[in-house]
């Protein structure tokens, strides 16, 4: 589960300042500060984590992220400027962490008698989707070009959601 939730979400997000570049004529540079939007909307999230979990819960954040990732990766792909990209990259690190942090927080529940055990395979699995996901995303777009693979990556990252949402207590 661990690998699949970095395998489409960043397998998708590597190629987005490539993307950048070629849809939008940008610089690397910008494509690369547009891409820091990721950044900022994880510290958004950490801001308002407590609110959105007494209002939500586990399940409600789970959800939520899965759907606004995948529409965030879909308003990547359409969107016809690029200052629009400053909103998304921004939306898509704030729902990535919605539903990341939920699955990191059960990876330290998972077996709290070996708990660094569980979060060395939560980080193991990490690094592994991550590669994954970037070679998997890279035949798509040779396959399919860029925007139906960012697109089929971010219903990935929905699909996700919903499993999770509804899968939670068993992780």
């Amino acid at each position: 589960m661990r690998s699949i939730t970095r395998a489409v979400f960043f397998g998708a997000f590597s190629f987005l300042g490539a993307y950048f570049n070629l849809r939008f004529g940008v610089s690397l540079t910008l494509a690369g500060a547009l891409l820091a939007g990721f950044g900022i909307g994880g510290i958004l999230y950490t801001l308002m984590v407590r609110k959105l979990l007494m209002e939500y819960g586990q399940r409600g954040l789970v959800l939520r992220g899965g759907i606004a990732c995948c529409a965030f990766f879909a308003l990547t792909a359409l969107a016809p400027v690029w200052p629009a990209m400053i909103a998304c990259t921004i939306g898509l690190g704030f729902s990535f962490y919605m539903l990341h942090n939920t699955l990191q927080t059960k990876a330290t529940e998972m077996a709290p008698q070996a708990r660094g055990t569980a979060v060395a395979m939560y980080s193991s699995a990490w690094a592994l989707g991550q590669a994954v996901g970037a070679a998997a995303m890279g035949l798509a777009i040779g396959l399919f070009d860029y925007r139906p693979a960012i697109i089929a990556f971010g219903a990935g990252y929905l699909a996700l959601g919903l499993w999770m949402r509804r899968n939670l207590d068993r992780l």
